[in-house]
């Protein structure tokens, strides 16, 4: 990931602890026993007809009852291992609990819980008025949530760096509003006990998101079949990093094969993870050798600057995008760019600059004139 994140606190993490309760208590019960399953104040959301909450949960009781005591005692441990997100993503040493070891019929009902808990639970009103104490003033919900997130962290995709978040729907209701992008780090394919744990719930991108990461599991590459260390996006010195370089030869400045992208460290396990899980490096060469050019015809701006000038004004703009990395998109990916145009020898650039004018350009102003104009805006 490019730069880490600030955790952004929920009361809608009343659900993770409706879930451990029902756990912990399932794996000692021989009877579905609401009052020991569930707080009280869960009892009357349970009970309601226009959910599913009471047969998701029952679903998951029938299998676990047919467990013996030692699978019972190792279904525990098992969800205690996938709440600890953090640890399982730095330390190699702590072994990650396969959920696969237990009979199919129960894993398919614990996923088929965690799907519902997340899709549904945390949009159910009752539950969101539940989890803020029963007041009608401060209900949280995945939108205010993630509301906060891009306050507190910015709104470009922290994994990527490329893309902003999703935008939302204006003049909408919460009920109808699009619902934000969240990805489970672990998967809660794989993980469903971490399903509803904002431990393991980060804003992301669509491309991150669905594109490049999907089920993917951080902690375990099934190419050489073992654990693997992966950033914590939560952990202050979660930090990777990009290399740009380019070609030398000036003919390969008309193709799109003039940048290369690489890990600032490949040594590192960490953002060797990071490029398997989102591929990043991939990515990003491919958006750099497309996009590079209009960049730089953004920053002429049309102006006759020598080469000097540009590589000056190069480097203050590296600084700037640098600067809003977190609120601009490309912000990372443009600092790098401009500051390997900036150090490139002046032949090379000046060969780039000279292949702008193949470059598709805008519109003239006096076109774009006339169609403000047209759509009833006036000039002095």
């Amino acid at each position: 990931m490019l730069f880490p994140v600030k955790y952004v606190d929920t009361n809608l993490s009343f659900l993770n602890d409706v879930l451990r309760q029902f756990i912990q208590k399932s794996v000692v019960l021989t009877r579905y026993t609401k009052a020991t399953l569930f707080p009280a104040e869960f009892i009357p959301i349970h009970d309601h007809a226009r959910n599913a909450i009471d047969k998701k949960f029952r679903n998951v009781f029938l299998e676990i009852k047919k467990l013996d005591h030692a699978e019972k005692k190792r279904l525990l441990r098992t969800y205690i291992n996938h709440q600890r997100v953090k640890k399982l993503c730095e330390k190699k040493t702590l072994p990650k609990l396969e959920l696969s070891s237990f009979p199919n019929a129960l894993q398919i009902r614990l996923k088929e819980l965690g799907e519902y808990l997340y899709t549904s639970g945390l949009k159910n009103a009752a539950i969101r008025k539940l989890a803020n104490g029963g007041a009608d003033e401060g209900i949280d919900s995945l939108l205010l949530h993630s509301q906060r997130y891009r306050k507190e962290n910015g709104t470009v995709c922290c994994f990527c760096g490329i893309n902003d978040y999703e935008e939302q729907l204006a003049d909408t209701v919460d009920a109808k509003q699009w619902r934000p992008a969240y990805d489970h780090y672990l998967p809660k394919e794989k993980y469903p006990f971490a399903a509803v744990n904002f431990n393991n719930l980060f804003p992301v991108c669509y491309q991150c998101n669905s594109k490049s990461k999907g089920a993917e599991d951080p902690c375990y590459c099934k190419i050489d079949a073992g654990r693997k260390l992966s950033f914590y996006p939560f952990n202050v010195e979660s930090k990777g990093g990009l290399f740009f370089s380019y070609s030398v030869n000036e003919t390969a400045v008309l193709s799109n094969e003039f940048w290369h992208v690489e890990l600032n460290d490949d040594a590192d396990e960490n953002q060797l993870t990071w490029n398997r899980v989102f591929k990043i490096t991939n990515r990003v060469k491919s958006r750099l050798n497309i996009k590079y050019k209009k960049w730089l015809q953004s920053e002429l701006g049309g102006n006759n600057l020598t080469t000097a000038e540009l590589k000056n004004q190069l480097q203050n703009a590296a600084v700037d995008n640098m600067a809003k990395k977190r609120t601009t998109r490309d912000g990372y990916h443009k600092s790098l760019t401009f500051m390997n145009l900036a150090n490139m020898r002046d032949e090379l650039l000046e060969s780039i600059v000279g292949a702008l004018n193949d470059e598709a350009v805008p519109e003239s102003r006096d076109a774009a004139l006339e169609e403000l104009t047209e759509l009833g805006f006036e000039f002095n």
